[in-house]
């Protein structure tokens, strides 16, 4: 998880502070972002049910189920696409706005499923995180 994170923050600042002179690092750590989550997750759904039944917590969220956890899954797999995009687009037309949304939207993508599960089976990746 640390380095889709060191990816991730590296991301975000590459193109704010060094504007082109590292554009070609954006696709690397856009594709490396994507490797790494691939990874890490998500992790299939049995996985996910037998991790919350062993933790001490009540285990997992009543409503969220295996349907939620695919939904989930794809708009998280979807939110790291749109990141290589962006990272292409950025070079392309130097503006780094839609890069920056795209992290934006996998973090959230991220913090939608970990929000769902115990701290001990899902830990929080970009800060603090409510659990519901």
């Amino acid at each position: 998880m640390e380095i889709l994170r060191a990816h991730v923050y590296l991301l975000q600042e590459l193109p704010v502070v060094h504007r082109n002179k590292y554009s070609d690092n954006l696709v690397r750590h856009a594709i490396a972002i994507e490797r790494t989550f691939g990874l890490l997750g998500p992790m299939e759904w049995h996985a996910v049910q037998s991790a919350a039944i062993r933790t001490e917590s009540q285990g997992i969220n009543d409503e969220f189920n295996e349907e939620m956890f695919e939904g989930l899954a794809r708009t998280s797999q979807n939110a790291l696409k749109n990141i290589v995009r962006s990272a292409h687009d950025t070079i392309e037309q130097q503006n780094a706005d839609g890069l920056l949304l795209a992290i934006d939207e996998m973090k959230q993508s991220c913090n939608n499923c970990h929000s769902l599960l115990p701290k001990s089976v899902a830990p929080d990746l970009w800060g603090p995180l409510p659990r519901k």
